[in-house]
């Protein structure tokens, strides 16, 4: 940057070079905070085939009833992400982890054990029906009084599901020959 020994100015050249440094520079440290930024905020991809269970790691308390939260509370979160799908949550506040879908083989239907919900009725051997969606809303099975233990609604044959109340909520195992067998 001197230039030549007579103090003349640098040449178009070393300001060139100059310049691709300062550039190169500029998009190292941009890359950077662009990767900060996304382990920040949380930004994530759900695999394919694949759902996302959520835990919250710290926040308000609020009265649950469940072991499952579904009004936000610290610990696992009702509802899981979607397979294929990009959310934005930040890893500081919300840990995730990734279970697999349960996918229900042709001649076979899905047997639903909810893990969470009110206690069942003894007199009863299946839980009362809820509407849920085929347990894709965990949610709302918790809100309207979903209980624990075998339910009436079965997942169909041949379908894949992403069982929105994840392992902690409920589980499902491919069962017997269909309805029809």
């Amino acid at each position: 940057m001197d230039g030549d020994s007579d103090g003349s100015a640098p040449s178009a050249t070393e300001l060139d070079g100059l310049i691709m440094i300062f550039v190169f520079i500029a998009v190292i440290l941009c890359l950077v905070c662009l990767s900060l930024v996304r382990g920040v905020a949380g930004f994530l991809l759900v695999p394919t085939g694949k759902v996302g269970v959520v835990t919250r790691r710290w926040g308000a308390s609020h009265d649950e009833p469940f072991d499952v939260r579904v009004n936000g509370s610290p610990g696992p979160q009702a509802e899981v992400l979607r397979s294929n799908t990009a959310h934005r949550l930040p890893r500081f506040i919300y840990d995730v982890s990734y279970e697999p879908r349960t996918y229900v083989p042709p001649g076979t239907i899905g047997v639903v054990v909810a893990n969470s919900g009110v206690p069942p009725s003894p007199a009863r051997s299946l839980c009362r029906p809820v509407a849920c969606d085929h347990f894709q809303d965990g949610r709302a099975f918790l809100l309207g009084g979903g209980q624990q233990g075998r339910q009436p609604q079965v997942l169909p044959a041949a379908t894949t599901t992403s069982t929105r109340g994840s392992s902690r909520c409920s589980r499902s195992t491919p069962s017997g020959r269909g309805a029809t067998g």
